[in-house]
């Protein structure tokens, strides 16, 4: 089973050499690099029109190619679903495709997002691959936490450039997001069915005019659910559990909050700055995937479909954290409240950005997630089997305390900042 955290770890650590193009692609199926070369490797577009109009389509070919088989190489992800490609092996065409072996009932739907400002992070750090961590877990948590199941990943990336040729640290990077897509993918059992890469130019940009790829990364996400399986909160009763799930960094969202504090930390320039690289790494930490995790809680994995824990609730706490998305949405309508006395401890950078932002107690916990990516909700017995199966596939989890009802509603937090006591009613 993957270790996000021991990943995570070692890509903020690692300097950032850029590879070969060979290396990058090797391990990728279907990708055949000699004909790749072959075909793309010299400039053969460079003085067409829209090549000197500030787009090599050649490049952007090139680049559509190795995208359109690492779509294929995750057609066989997921056993539910069967894609029929059309394309002829050519990256352009059409594609197919069905699902099966799903219980009776299920229904399907779709959600859109992107990750935001994070990329000006991941760019001025150089660790492009974690964006892959980033734009799955933001679609995917959104809708887990109704107790549905991600099966198909569709994405749009807009860049400023892929640059004049192939061989150019810009081309390398883009390619990298699509590598480590791949392998995210792969983890998460998704089918990544196809995308889309345009060349935007300046309308696409980042305030480190030095990064080496200026980018925009969203994505589409196919689901089903089934009427046993939604989780909607209304089970929630007297002294349920509230378990968070730990995250490693801000995920997503918000990011703008963090590039203010490194700014007032680090002046204008702060992503030029070498005394600022460390945070940059450490703010760019890519989003924990506990998907896996809360789809077997669910039964999507098992046999005849059946829960492990009936689980009562899940949050996402990607942004307007405990305040609006727990409290608001979920307890207060409900007459319930909720004592959370023992969260997961601040990182060392949320702790310093909240230090340099002028940040207090209640405005990390309505900004941020206070390293915790989400919380689930579940019965008194069935904390024990909760917490077994999280070590199972290496998920951080730990009790935060009790919900009860009330008939004044409210959320008081045991802050891990200062040890203050937040009360939101």
């Amino acid at each position: 089973m993957y270790n996000n955290y021991i990943m995570a770890i070692f890509f903020i650590n690692k300097i950032n050499i850029m590879q070969s193009l060979d290396n990058i692609l090797k391990s990728i199926p279907w990708v055949d690099i000699s004909k790749l070369y072959e075909k793309f490797g010299d400039n053969t577009a460079k003085d067409t029109i829209y090549a000197l109009d500030g787009v090599n389509v050649n490049v952007g070919d090139a680049y559509s190619a190795i995208a359109g088989n690492i779509c294929r190489a995750t057609y066989n992800n997921s056993s539910f679903v069967k894609v029929q490609d059309l394309t002829n092996w050519n990256f352009r065409g059409p594609r197919a495709m069905s699902l099966e072996w799903l219980p009776e009932w299920y229904t399907l739907t779709t959600v859109n997002d992107w990750i935001w400002t994070k990329v000006w992070l991941t760019a001025s750090a150089k660790t492009f691959e974690l964006s892959a961590y980033d734009v799955i877990a933001m679609l995917s948590s959104d809708i887990t936490r109704y107790g549905w199941m991600p099966l198909v990943f569709t994405n749009v990336l807009d860049v400023q450039s892929l640059w004049s040729d192939i061989y150019s640290d810009t081309f390398k990077s883009a390619v990298l997001l699509q590598k480590w897509l791949y392998k995210v993918a792969k983890l998460l059992w998704l089918v990544v069915f196809n995308g889309e890469t345009a060349e935007l130019s300046n309308f696409v940009w980042s305030e480190n005019d030095n990064a080496i790829l200026k980018y925009n990364w969203s994505g589409t996400m196919q689901w089903v659910y089934h009427p046993e399986k939604m989780i909607l909160w209304d089970k929630i009763q007297d002294w349920d559990i509230v378990i968070s799930l730990k995250e490693n960094g801000f995920r997503s969202n918000w990011i703008s909050s963090v590039r203010k504090a490194l700014k007032q930390r680090f002046g204008e320039q702060w992503f030029d700055k070498p005394e600022a690289q460390r945070y940059i790494r450490l703010a760019a930490e890519p989003s924990v995937l506990y998907d896996k995790f809360l789809n077997y809680l669910n039964g999507w994995t098992t046999q005849d479909f059946e829960k492990i824990v009936d689980v009562h609730g899940i949050v996402h706490l990607s942004g307007w954290a405990f305040k609006w998305k727990f409290f608001d949405d979920l307890l207060s309508s409900r007459n319930l409240s909720a004592d959370l006395t023992n969260l997961c401890e601040l990182p060392e950078i949320m702790r310093l950005c909240a230090e340099w932002r002028g940040m207090n107690d209640e405005d990390i916990y309505e900004t941020w997630n206070g390293w915790q990516g989400m919380i689930i909700i579940v019965s008194p017995n069935e904390v024990e089997k909760t917490l077994e199966f999280s070590k199972a596939y290496w998920i951080d989890a730990q009790v935060s305390w009790t919900i009860f009802s009330s008939n004044n509603p409210s959320i008081s937090i045991k802050s891990a900042y200062s040890w203050k006591k937040i009360i939101y009613s």
